[in-house]
């Protein structure tokens, strides 16, 4: 029988598997993000990397013996009863793509579950993804600046087939856009999206970091998403950066906090309509993408309005528990709908169709419980967290990755 001593691990073996835990965890995160928007890795194979990479975190949940959740089962078991009964009406031919979402969604579910503190080292990787990624948007600036088309230059590196230059840390994007960050992710307002859930999850851990560590990180966050010229993520800005102002309730009694709510209500939406108006990139792509919609111009579909309102038929024709992952399905309104699909299209209205109602609301529910958790229990945060988190799925098909859909678990 060992003694009491030989049980325990000494100080320098604990630190050691703190240590490999912790290298594990930000590999699981890095890989996780990579999964959830960088091209090449896409590129690679959708099915076999989610397939391998939530082998790799069911066994180290294994191994370090996680337990779920009520709410974990309740999302899980109710997207399978969705996606049953979605089979059940299309017939076996959609069970591919169905069987697809519940193998993302246990792998966003089992990366929260198995890696401690999830979001708060999410922070930390989209903080160094940020300044990774500045880096060679000041390369490219500055090239530009002598006659230098660095873009071109990096050419034979690129590991896609695509007119975009993608060299695996970062992506130069499409020549026409060279003035936009996409850092590595598939397009500019994509990278604004995770940067935007980098400040939100800032703002939540925010007295968990040294305060030093907290103004860069928020710099570098800020930084970055205002090279990503990005219109969803300018508009939605304010909202994120709110989160970070002081508790009213630690500071004001209950009158003067009304009246610094409406005061900051005041100047968000002072904010939001100097950026909508003073900024010529998103005036202008706000007023054409109108005009296209309008008089139904070609390609008016592939608009982040164009797409809501064509998506709109399907919402009616199926608004409970839409019409699965599987484009096949929507064929019946439309038989050119996989032209459509190939564009970004609108990720609120996408969702919707797919999973209907019903799914739309579980991802809102859950999230905003995750969100009012991780903001001290405070409603008004997590309605704004939440509120910043669904407006980003306008501009960006998110919840067709897993990081997203580990909002609700974490």
């Amino acid at each position: 029988m060992p003694t009491p001593l030989a049980t325990l691990a000494s100080p320098s073996e604990s630190s050691g598997n703190a240590s490999d835990r912790r290298f594990l965890d930000y590999f699981l995160v890095c890989t996780l993000i990579a999964l959830s928007g960088n091209p090449v890795v896409l590129n690679v194979g959708l099915q076999i990397l989610y397939l391998t990479y939530l082998a790799l975190v069911a066994i180290i949940a294994g191994f370090r013996r996680v337990r779920l959740q009520r709410r974990d089962v309740i999302v899980l078991g109710m997207f399978v009863v969705i996606s049953f009964y979605q089979v059940m009406s299309f017939s076996t031919i959609i069970i591919s793509a169905s069987l697809g979402f519940v193998v993302k969604l246990s792998v966003a579910l089992l990366s929260v579950r198995a890696i401690k503190g999830f979001l708060r080292l999410y922070v930390n990787v989209i903080a160094l993804l940020a300044a990774v990624s500045l880096v060679f948007y000041a390369i490219q600036q500055l090239g530009s600046l002598v006659d230098l088309d660095v873009r071109s230059a990096l050419a034979p590196l690129s590991l896609l087939d695509q007119d975009v230059i993608h060299i695996g840390l970062h992506n130069f994007h499409l020549a026409e856009e060279g003035h936009r960050n996409a850092g590595f992710f598939w397009e500019p307002g994509a990278f604004a999206g995770y940067l935007i859930l980098g400040i939100v999850a800032l703002a939540a851990h925010k007295y968990s970091f040294a305060q030093t560590h907290y103004r860069v990180i928020l710099f570098l966050l800020v930084a970055t998403l205002l090279t990503t010229f990005s219109t969803t993520g300018f508009v939605i800005a304010p909202l994120a950066l709110a989160l970070h102002l002081p508790r009213l309730g630690d500071r004001f009694s209950i009158g003067l906090k009304a009246v610094a709510l409406t005061v900051i209500a005041a100047v968000v939406t002072s904010v939001l309509l100097l950026i909508g108006t003073e900024l010529p990139f998103i005036a202008e792509k706000i007023s054409s993408q109108l005009i296209e919609v309008y008089y139904a111009t070609a390609g008016w579909e592939t608009s982040r309005f164009g797409s809501a309102l064509y998506d709109y038929p399907y919402i009616l024709e199926r608004p409970i528990a839409g019409w699965s992952p599987h484009p096949i399905t929507r064929s019946a309104i439309d038989p050119f709908i996989d032209d459509f699909l190939r564009s970004s299209g609108n990720g609120l209205t996408g969702f919707l169709i797919q999973f209907g109602l019903l799914g739309l609301l579980l991802f809102s529910f859950f999230t905003f419980i995750a969100m009012r958790r991780l903001f001290d229990h405070h409603t008004g945060r997590g309605l704004i967290a939440t509120s910043a988190l669904l407006l980003l799925l306008n501009g960006e098909q998110f919840l067709q990755f897993p990081l997203f859909l580990a909002l609700m678990f974490v």
